[in-house]
């Protein structure tokens, strides 16, 4: 009776989700003449996830002494940092490691 209960509850909560306001999803504008296209450009959370997973494998690098896996990490790291100062001005080039 359980399970007949939730199937019910989970069906009519999607069916109430599903007939909200359906809003067609917008086109990004074309940029202007002499603006730079930003529709492809990787977000600062992108840029930070990859930089944390390179971060645990600089970590395992380090604890089965893999040195040449860690000096590779670490130049990915730098590579990470460097493009996100450079494609998002607010952070401060002169922290990023070059």
């Amino acid at each position: 009776m359980k399970i007949i209960a939730l199937t019910v509850a989970f069906t009519l909560t999607a069916t109430l989700m599903a007939s909200g306001d359906d809003v067609p999803f917008a086109a990004s504008p074309l940029p202007q003449l002499g603006e730079p296209d930003t529709s492809n450009l990787v977000s600062l959370g992108d840029v930070m996830g990859e930089t944390q997973l390179r971060h645990i494998k600089l970590w395992y690098a380090g604890s089965s002494q893999n040195w040449d896996l860690a000096h590779y990490e670490l130049d990915r790291i730098g590579e990470s940092l460097t493009r996100a100062a450079i494609l998002y001005a607010n952070i401060p080039i002169e922290y990023a490691v070059l």
